[in-house]
């Protein structure tokens, strides 16, 4: 079977980076992840602390 069968339905629609199924869905999603923060050096606390503990701790692999 080809996608250009014309005899076979079309897909449902989606949003545009295909993981949710349909736009507003996804544009509720983004705004979720669209957090204001209260200062610029706030943004990077976690991922400094998560540095400096793999640092301190680092795994045995």
């Amino acid at each position: 079977m080809t996608p250009y069968d014309p005899y076979r339905s079309p897909a449902p629609a989606r949003c545009v980076c295909g993981f949710h199924s349909n736009q507003a869905e996804h544009d509720h999603q983004t705004q979720l992840q669209l957090v204001p923060v209260e200062r610029e050096e706030k943004r990077n606390d976690g991922l400094i602390a998560s540095a400096v503990l793999q640092a301190v701790y680092p795994r045995g692999r």
